[in-house]
């Protein structure tokens, strides 16, 4: 099947360029094929009601097909019909149309995508709605390459839509395909695995570089359901929330069943979790972990407690873990004091104890009791487990007020024996998702809690150097997640060119991702340079979807702010969160990031 693209720009008359710049509803493409003359075809492009084109205007208008430019032969107010005599189109071609709209001043414009299948000697007309209105900048973006194919919600006449068949990736993961994931492991009695990740995320990157193409993984995998859930697709709303997933990449092992009583798919299966993994692990560590899912596929954890003996406390903890990921408080300090009752003197539950009775009363910490017990721990530290140190060390930086200064310098001793613990061949903490610029990175909060300067210059020179040691030991130059991390570090190092350096580099090599555009962006506005700030935050939006896209908004909306566009801004905003949707009944971060835009457009009216 031949694949075409039509590329549409074209002009249309709003009063204002910001005040008037709304949704248009049932934007009208019509498609025709001559039934005399088979090989011409003809495009319609049609305004909906009360607007028209302004055809006295600079008027840009583009449609092209197998890279085959269309030609103009008719405009007015109401239509602009574009036609081609080409043999090499045909019946049952899809064709993928997509249309910016855009006002005079091309400050503003309207987006929209369909995908359909043509027939011969048929019209037909497809009703488009707009979903959001985007900077004029996308539009331009959008001519530069294939834009990401999309489905017509409706068709009349002969023409219809195209449907996506669901597809596994280059790594056996059903990519967003939840049904059939489910359905194949129902049939097939084989445990789910599911990857809840972000393309903007850096561990979740290291997965898919130096993880799944790994010979192990793929041995071992071929005992799992692979399923990958983009997290920031609406689409994801549903597991995400079953599992209460709270950070990425969470990768969730699950066993499919028949007659649960919490349907997902359909009424005759349901999930039940056999364990999850938080974090990204070298290949060792979590081909381990796959394994010991597979070794427990009938269990879950809350099941393994009831029947554990020697290993008790450890399942205690790694529930204690995941009741934290899924910001289950009360669940967890109940799992915690469970551990206490059985072992007093575990540190690691002492900590986890102080530090979620803190979340609810911050003054907790600064009792004489919880500061003796965190004293101890960091004194007798090398006998201490990595968990242990590391929820001591995020008590302590996180919350610098409580302390006295003694007590943030000996959390340095903390951090050094964690770095003391680092693997020098694989520069990662055995069993764990901590790298070596991981810990310089804690040293970097913690000198800012100390205010210290000199020492905060350092761990950023280490973290730096690890950054690029990281980069080497696994090969991956163009690794996206470890030079993501890398540019940040540089930037708020000083060394600005070696930043823009990755980022620009980065744009080149994905063009169509938005990850890097909006990097880039907060790059630039930290440097004030405000127009390419802009741009990048709009080719943020143009390239992003679901919370990456509000994330954008926000951006831009920042950048307009720090522009004294304030007014703008804030309609910018406003427009877009009047048309997304209400993620209430989702336990999803969707909602945190409408929330962070609702105040940044508030501080637009400042």
């Amino acid at each position: 099947m031949k694949f075409i693209s039509i590329f549409l720009l074209s002009f249309i008359t709003i009063a204002s360029a910001h005040a008037d710049a709304k949704i248009i509803p049932d934007f009208k493409v019509s498609i025709s094929n001559s039934p005399k003359k088979h090989d011409l075809w003809s495009v319609t492009l049609a305004p909906p009601q009360k607007h028209h084109f302004n055809v006295k205007a600079p008027m840009s208008a583009k449609v092209s097909a197998k890279n085959i430019s269309f030609d103009v032969v008719q405009a007015n107010d109401q239509t602009i019909v574009f036609q081609k005599e080409s043999a090499g189109l045909g019946a049952k071609d899809v064709l993928e149309v997509s249309v910016y709209l855009c006002d005079d001043a091309k400050t503003f414009c309207i987006r929209k995508q369909i995908t359909t299948t043509l027939k011969a000697a048929k019209s037909a007309q497809v009703m488009m709605s707009a979903p959001i209105a985007i900077p004029a900048s996308a539009a331009e973006a959008g001519m530069a390459g294939e834009p990401e194919p999309s489905i017509a919600s409706s068709s009349e006449g002969s023409l219809k839509t195209k449907k996506i068949k669901p597809k596994k990736d280059l790594h056996g993961f059903w990519d967003n395909a939840e049904a059939q994931a489910i359905e194949e492991a129902a049939k097939s009695g084989k445990l789910l695995m599911i990857d809840f990740y972000g393309i903007w995320c850096p561990p979740c990157n290291q997965f898919v570089e130096s993880v799944f193409p790994t010979a192990e993984f793929k041995k071992e995998a071929k005992k799992f359901v692979l399923l990958k859930m983009d997290a920031d697709q609406e689409t994801s709303w549903r597991l995400k929330s079953l599992f209460k997933v709270g950070g990425y990449p969470t990768i969730v092992f699950a066993k499919v069943e028949k007659g649960g009583s919490a349907p997902v798919s359909n009424k005759e299966t349901s999930l039940k979790e056999i364990d999850r993994v938080i974090g990204f692990f070298p290949s060792y560590d979590f081909i381990e972990k796959m394994q010991s899912a597979q070794s427990h596929k009938d269990l879950t954890l809350s099941d393994r407690l009831l029947i554990a003996k020697g290993n008790y406390l450890e399942l205690l903890e790694s529930q204690l873990k995941v009741k934290q990921e899924q910001k289950d408080k009360r669940e967890a300090l109940r799992l915690a004091e469970e551990g206490l009752k059985i072992d007093p003197e575990n540190s690691y539950f002492k900590v986890i104890r102080i530090s979620l009775n803190a979340s609810n009363d911050p003054k907790v910490l600064e009792l004489k009791e919880a500061q003796a017990t965190l004293k101890l721990i960091i004194d007798k530290n090398k006998g201490e487990s990595v968990d242990t140190l590391l929820a001591l060390q995020e008590l302590i930086v996180g919350n610098p007020e409580h302390f006295h200064k003694e007590m943030l310098v000996s959390c340095g001793d903390v951090i050094q024996e964690l770095l003391n613990r680092v693997n020098l061949k694989t520069l990662n903490v055995d069993g764990y998702e901590l790298s070596i610029a991981d810990l310089y990175a804690f040293q970097i909060d913690l000198a800012q809690a100390m205010k210290d300067t000199a020492l905060e210059k350092k761990a950023r020179t280490n973290a730096i150097d690890s950054y690029r040691k990281l980069i080497t030991l696994y090969g991956k130059k163009d690794s996206r997640g470890l030079n993501l991390e890398l540019a940040y570090l540089l930037r708020k190092d000083g060394q600005v060119e070696a930043a823009k350096e990755i980022y620009e580099r980065f744009i080149k090599l994905y063009p169509s991702e938005f990850t890097f555009y909006y990097a880039a962006s907060k790059h630039y506005l930290d440097l004030k340079d405000y127009p390419r700030a802009r741009e990048l935050a709009n080719h943020a939006i143009d390239f992003s979807y679901g919370d990456n896209q509000i994330r954008s908004v926000e951006q831009l909306v920042k950048v307009m702010i720090a522009q004294g566009h304030r007014e703008d801004a804030k309609k910018i905003g406003a427009e877009f969160i009047a048309h997304l949707k209400d993620p209430s009944g989702y336990e999803v971060r969707t909602q945190r990031y409408i929330d962070s835009l609702k105040k940044t457009i508030e501080e637009s009216k400042i």
